[in-house]
């Protein structure tokens, strides 16, 4: 049987999962924050949101041959050496995915508080 090659290991901020807390080292505080956001103004921010999301998911579908073509080479020569490489990957996206979304939030938090677009209820 072939050694399992795989994520080893995730962002801290990822593993942190508090629902009744506002944490900002939880990454999905960032997702759902953001989602909360553009839930109340889908129209206005929904578009803000794409104009960021979908260049960040195309380069890293763009970039999905070439990683898992390393991945093997790593793998040809030291299964271990395939895994971290992943892991490292996966880890640097999942970072820097979050740190995305924590910007978004406080633009849209901006956006919604200063004037910029008056909410009425």
């Amino acid at each position: 049987m072939a050694p399992i090659v795989g994520v080893e290991e995730v962002a801290e901020s990822w593993k942190i999962f508090e629902k009744k807390k506002f944490d900002r080292n939880s990454a999905w505080w960032a997702f759902a924050s953001v989602d909360d956001q553009v839930n109340h103004l889908y129209g206005h921010l929904k578009p803000m949101l794409d104009e960021v999301l979908m260049p960040l998911q195309q380069e890293m579908y763009d970039k999905q041959e070439s990683i898992e073509k390393k991945a093997l080479e790593l793998y040809e020569k030291d299964p271990e050496d395939a895994k971290q490489y992943l892991t490292d990957y996966t880890s640097t996206q999942m970072r820097n995915t979050e740190a995305t979304y924590w910007d978004l939030f406080e633009k849209f938090l901006f956006e919604l508080n200063n004037n910029t677009i008056r909410v009425v209820y």
